[in-house]
């Protein structure tokens, strides 16, 4: 995505700085992750999208609704498909890990 800001260092840097004990490995590299697709969306909206394609992103992510992802444009459809896929891919470790079933609320956070 060339029109956004490209912090991944920073990011990891950001996470290690909060926690930097090597057990708490996971939770970096999953808050990098999720950072960085939150900055990309961020750049999304402040960038790229006319109001009726931010408004129908908005509504996808408000509704978490994956089925209408293919109405969006190729950008802004690859930064949904990915918000969408890192937040299952951090609910699984938890609900694995842990054993809590975390997705609704990552799904409204």
């Amino acid at each position: 995505m060339t029109f956004s800001r490209d912090n991944l260092l920073e990011h990891y840097l950001w996470n290690v700085t909060m926690v930097f004990e090597p057990q708490y490995k996971a939770f970096r590299e999953m808050t990098t992750k999720m950072t960085c697709v939150i900055t990309l969306i961020d750049d999304v909206y402040d960038k790229l999208g006319s109001l009726n394609e931010l408004e129908l992103l908005t509504h996808l992510i408000d509704r978490w609704d994956v089925t209408r992802a293919d109405e969006l444009p190729l950008t802004m459809r690859t930064c949904f498909q990915a918000l969408y896929n890192i937040t299952n891919e951090i609910g699984c470790w938890v609900l694995k890990e842990r054993g809590i079933e975390v997705h609704p609320y990552l799904q409204k956070a």
